[in-house]
């Protein structure tokens, strides 16, 4: 579940125009590089998969902060991408040496078209994880943790349509 941000207002009233301001925190933005390892999907059944060919084609698309990238479509009831997507984001902290807050991460599942694709599920994911450097300046070990997460279409997106085997760094 994705909280909505919030904004804190602080209004005082006041007959002296020269009110002294809080100084404002440089925000700096970074960019980091989000890798989204795609494996395989399963159990796939949406009311719109198009049954005029042999073998459905399928592919994903992985988007945060604006940015995106896609795999190539492949054919199967029960698509293997095997495939690592690397998107370029950008993540504003106001701190270089802590982590950036951040976003999350939007999966979605596609069924290639002869005109154009249409979109059979989707997954919000919220991964927090970020890789540090450790005092002599080597980057910690990653370890690679897959999960099935669940994608919904249809009705509003309230429908599970299908599973997705899926690891982030």
């Amino acid at each position: 579940e994705v909280s909505s941000p919030s904004v804190l207002i602080a209004i005082k009233k006041t007959r002296n125009f020269t009110a002294p301001r809080n100084a404002r925190k440089p925000v700096q933005p970074m960019v980091y590089l989000l890798r989204a390892y795609c494996f395989t999907a399963r159990s796939i059944k949406h009311s719109n998969i198009r049954n005029d060919q042999d073998t459905a084609s399928f592919g994903l698309t992985v988007s945060c902060t604006g940015m995106s990238k896609r795999t190539k479509a492949v054919a199967g009831p029960r698509p293997m991408w095997m495939q690592p997507l690397e998107v370029k984001i950008l993540l504003c902290s106001d701190s270089t040496r802590e982590a950036p807050a951040t976003e999350p991460i939007n999966v979605t599942l596609w069924q290639q078209g002869q005109v154009m694709s249409s979109d059979v599920g989707k997954a919000t994911c919220i991964y927090s994880h970020m890789r540090k450097r450790d005092v002599t300046g080597r980057w910690e070990p990653f370890y690679l943790s897959p999960q099935w997460i669940k994608l919904y279409g249809e009705q509003g997106s309230s429908r599970h349509v299908g599973s997705l085997l899926i690891g982030f760094e």
